[in-house]
């Protein structure tokens, strides 16, 4: 018996694709910038110095530092009061003296004028109070001139330049298809 076979062979197509994509690409140039100002350009600036005043001449004079011409003013001053007070001490004597007759005796004014007082001590502060001394501050002055300027500023931008290339895709076939047939005969 005679047999065949037949026998189909087919190939597939294939189909190649190239795309092309170039870059985009975007520029703006720098924007034209105009700026002008009007007025001065310098600060000025004058000042005026504090001042503080202190003055201790009473807290001196309390502590007895004084000048020649107060010292010797002072000693005339207690001077006059010691003559004065001694004229008085003198006077009073003398009427105790002229008094005798009324049996006030001699001893008994000795033994008056040979008392002292007893000595008194005591504990001072110099100065004496805060108000002696005397503090005055004139204060500083500072005096800042800024004139006013005006500022103009003009910016002209430039337009964006965009470009954009087409992409492309180029297709092509890589294999062409095929069918083929062969036929097998076996006895």
């Amino acid at each position: 018996m005679i047999t065949s076979q037949v026998h189909i062979h087919s190939t597939d197509a294939k189909i190649g694709m190239q795309s092309v994509r170039p870059p985009m690409n975007i520029d703006q140039g720098a924007a034209d910038l105009s700026i002008r100002k009007s007025g001065s350009d310098y600060l000025s600036i004058s000042q005026e110095a504090a001042s503080l005043y202190i003055d201790q001449s009473k807290a001196f004079a309390e502590a007895n530092l004084k000048s020649v011409t107060q010292l010797a003013a002072d000693w005339a001053a207690k001077g006059r009061a010691s003559v004065q007070q001694y004229a008085g001490s003198k006077a009073e004597e003398g009427n105790q003296l002229a008094k005798i007759e009324r049996g006030v005796t001699v001893a008994q004014l000795a033994q008056q004028k040979s008392q002292q007082m007893p000595a008194m001590s005591n504990i001072a502060y110099m100065p004496h109070s805060i108000d002696r001394v005397r503090i005055q501050v004139q204060p500083g002055r500072l005096d800042i001139q800024a004139p006013t300027a005006k500022m103009e500023i003009n910016a002209t931008p430039h337009p964006v330049k965009i470009g954009i290339p087409k992409w492309n895709v180029n297709t092509y076939t890589m294999q062409k298809p095929s069918l083929s047939f062969s036929v097998e005969t076996s006895s």
